[in-house]
């Protein structure tokens, strides 16, 4: 530093003669030159500032600290001591870096005299206004009282010397840890221990220590304790919790020491004042977080194995020492054990009703004994298991079956199941005879299924997959596929499809309409408040069978697979041809539409629709040749209605199928199906020889009728012998619509064949003629009333063509029993 400002003169000195001697017109005599005012004044700051001395860099040189005070449950109330230099010459004001902005600032002395810092930034800063030699002493809180049970001292400090460290801390043997340093002791006191060490030149302070688990419990310490143990009875286990209380009369604690007895295991020992746990030779020691003065509760689980076979004492771990000490026990176990006291010693036996509420708060089953004692009890119970009903882990939700028939004698079908699973591998799956399988996937994925012999027959293997199990309230996400639909999606997660509203909801941003679901998109399922759910899952089969040409007149045989799950519900859609009139249905299953009522009821029927006239002013649809009755108008709300309703119910009912579903559908129902098989059996006849059996019917009615009606001498008898074929053809009218419409005709033509015979037999119409004066005598005020009347309920009944053949047929009977 020295040899600085001397070279720098001798450089400037060169320059300022090279400087002279290049100047023109300076030198004016020898030995002499001549220079302007101002360069020579340039010349001259230069020559000074040469000569000043820099600047230092650093302002503040750190010379010792010194960090001590206490560590009291989060909070660390100590005491910064440290010696600094400010250099240069001047009186300038600097700010000095002390201390962690964190920190809460007691009281501040620089060099003996009261002072304040600032807050600048993650560090408190001291004001200097003067150069030398300084010292400052700050009296701080560091930490939080929430982090009581924190072990750890971490601050911020100004880079400086060498800074000692001394931290008193209320705990015995612990082993300390300083980052950024060296421990140099841990010094035990008589209220806990001190750690000194000494921190290196970066000006962080992070030191951690924690407790050894070898100290031992302080002989001059009173205690008493409390002690709740509930005990659950398993069929090879029993399982408990211990919850301790450990309250101090006198001194303090920071370790609970435990009895364990024979072939009892801790499994765990939790609690908000347990630092760390230790198995030991016939006991568990506890150690605590920090010193108890006033009370410490600990929670001990343990469990130990039992046998059914033998009594079962009731083992817990207990507190050591010679402490005074209360508590109950409450046993609860499965619905599977009958539990009777066999011994009780050192306790009594106590209501379920009488037990303290800290015990019946561990549990929300009911308790099924309850002891309590002021001494370690002894308590021995026999158990007796009874016999269990072995309960369904695997179910079938629902059954959708299509079937459909086609003339040529072929069937094609198809089932879904859906269905919820939790120990089943495989499903066992029995095809009816003669099926050939074209299809099978689990969750609309592709499977292929094992075959097992079973003797006559073959089942299927399909593979099942496991049901989600998802706590209350717990949501999860779906990816639309192709052909769901809401109810779908909502029957798959909830068992519901009525629960359709709350994906609906969840989902603002993705669904817009219920009837508009987007493929591809993903969507948010939220969970039900309050209930475990279980998620289920659709396994699809198709098949096809091929049978024989179907005949005139015939028995069709169907059913849908042999499952050896229980099934709920069975929905089963059945299309057969409409070359074809079923003419009755057996089976196990409830048929749900085109239903056969009986005949009281379908005679009800036809007056209620005969009554109401045609009614075609609105719009009423045509007769259809298949149709015993018309149909009345709806306006086209209610038809919109009833075919959105349609296509709803359709949708969330039919079975989504590969091959297009033609012909008439008929629909079949079971609830509680168990694993019986579903069957169906028809008897059919074809449309083409229904007009030929209606007409048939018609032909056999009128000679029928005509026998009954002969006059003469046996028609009781022969009336008896027409009562077979009048039942039959009743029977027959039963299953084939519009035959009981027929039979009226046959009657009808049947009773004016009668009355014109008798008319002819009687000479009436040869009598009218022959009189003259008979047509004369017909006009009149009477006469023309009475036809007058006569055509007005022509015109009613015309009105009501389902009435107008019943009323024919009760004008003729009534004049054939007149003329009679």
């Amino acid at each position: 530093m020295t040899d600085h400002p001397i070279a720098t003169l001798r450089l400037l000195h060169l320059l300022v003669l090279s400087l002279l001697a290049s100047l023109p017109g300076v030198a004016s005599a020898a030995g002499e030159v001549s220079i302007p005012l101002s360069t020579w004044e340039g010349m001259v700051d230069r020559l000074d500032a040469a000569a000043r001395p820099d600047a230092p860099p650093e302002r503040v040189l750190r010379s010792r600290a010194d960090i001590t005070g206490a560590f009291h449950r989060g909070v660390f109330e100590g005491t910064l001591s440290a010696s600094f230099r400010v250099l240069g010459e001047d009186d300038e004001h600097v700010r000095v870096p002390v201390l962690d902005s964190r920190s809460s600032i007691r009281e501040v002395r620089l060099d003996g005299r009261p002072t304040s810092l600032l807050a600048e930034g993650h560090m408190y800063t001291v004001g200097v206004d003067s150069p030398g030699d300084h010292r400052i002493e700050v009296a701080f809180l560091h930490g939080r009282d929430s982090d009581r049970f924190t072990r750890r001292l971490q601050m911020r400090l100004p880079p400086s010397g060498a800074t000692a460290l001394a931290v008193a801390v209320d705990e015995h043997e612990i082993t300390a840890k300083l980052d950024g340093g060296a421990i140099t002791a841990v010094d035990e006191t008589r209220g806990g221990s001190v750690i000194r060490g000494q921190l290196d030149a970066r000006g962080a302070l992070d030191l951690t220590w924690s407790r050894r688990v070898t100290h031992q419990a302080d002989a001059d310490v009173r205690t008493e304790a409390t002690v709740n143990t509930l005990f659950t009875l398993h069929e090879a286990l029993v399982r408990g919790v211990t919850v301790i209380d450990t309250a101090v009369l006198e001194g303090e604690i920071d370790r609970i020491d435990l009895t364990l007895p024979e072939g009892v295991e801790v499994v765990d020992v939790v609690g908000d004042d347990v630092l760390q746990w230790r198995s030991e030779t016939g006991g568990v020691g506890v150690l605590l977080r920090y010193l108890v003065s006033e009370s410490a509760a600990v929670s001990v689980h343990f469990q130990y194995p039992i046998d059914l076979d033998e009594e079962v004492a009731l083992r817990q771990p207990m507190p050591a020492g010679e402490a005074p000490i209360t508590g109950a026990i409450g046993v609860q176990g499965p619905a599977g054990l009958q539990v009777e006291v066999a011994h009780v010693a050192q306790a009594q036996e106590l209501a379920p009703r009488e037990l303290p509420p800290e015990l019946t708060g561990l549990t929300s089953q009911p308790l099924l004994l309850g002891f309590g004692f002021s001494r370690t009890p002894e308590v021995r119970l026999g158990l007796e298991r009874h016999s269990e009903i072995a309960l369904t882990s695997t179910i079938i939700d629902d059954i959708q079956g299509s079937t459909m028939v086609l003339e040529d004698g072929t069937e094609i079908a198809k089932v879904r199941l859906r269905m919820r699973n939790n120990t089943r591998q495989y499903l066992s799956v029995v095809l009816p005879q003669g099926s050939e399988l074209t299809q099978s996937m689990v969750d609309g994925r592709p499977i292929r299924p094992g075959v097992v012999d079973q003797g006559a027959t073959e089942a299927l293997l399909v593979p099942l997959r496991q049901s989600e199990r998802l706590p209350p309230g717990q949501g999860q996400r779906h990816r639309i596929q192709a052909g769901e639909t809401l109810g779908a999606i909502a029957r798959h997660y909830y068992s519901d499809a009525t629960r359709w509203n709350a994906v609906f909801e969840a989902n603002p941003g993705t669904l817009y309409s219920a009837g508009e679901i987007p493929v591809g998109a993903e969507l948010v399922i939220p969970g039900l408040r309050g209930a475990m759910e279980e998620t289920s899952f659709v396994v699809e089969l198709a098949w096809r069978r091929q049978r024989a040409r179907l005949g005139p007149l015939g028995r069709i045989d169907l059913q849908l697979p042999t499952l050896d799950v229980d099934a709920m519900t069975v929905n089963w859609h059945i299309y057969l041809p409409h070359a074809i009139e079923p003419l009755a249905f057996s089976g196990n299953l409830t048929q749900h539409s085109h239903i056969r009522y009986d005949p009281v009821r379908r005679l009800r029927m036809f007056l209620s629709r005969a009554l109401r006239g045609k009614g075609a002013w609105a719009g009423s649809s045509e007769w259809s040749g298949n149709s015993e009755y018309g149909q009345e108008y709806q306006s086209i709300l209610t038809r919109r209605k009833s075919i959105y309703r349609a296509e709803q119910r359709v949708q969330s009912q039919e079975v989504l199928s590969s091959f297009p579903l033609v012909g008439e559908r008929y629909r079949f129902k079971r609830i509680l199906a168990g694993r019986e098989t579903p069957q169906v059996a028809l008897r059919y006849i074809t449309a083409e020889v229904i007009p030929w059996v209606r007409w048939g019917a018609a032909g056999a009615a009128l000679v029928l009728a005509l026998i009954g009606l002969q006059p003469g001498e046996g028609r009781r008898r022969r009336l008896l012998l027409c009562l077979p074929g009048v039942l039959a053809l009743l029977v027959l009218g039963h299953h084939i619509l519009g035959v009981h419409r027929r039979l009226l005709w046959a009657l009808d033509l049947a009773l004016l064949v009668h009355l014109a015979m008798r008319l002819r037999r009687k000479g009436g119409p040869s009598r009218l003629l022959a009189d003259r004066r008979a047509p004369l005598d017909l006009l009149s005020w009477r006469t023309l009333f009475r036809v007058a009347i006569a055509a007005f309920a022509l015109m009613v009944v015309n009105t009501m063509p389902l009435l107008l053949s019943t009323t024919a047929f009760l004008i003729l009977t009534a004049l054939s029993w007149r003329r009679a």
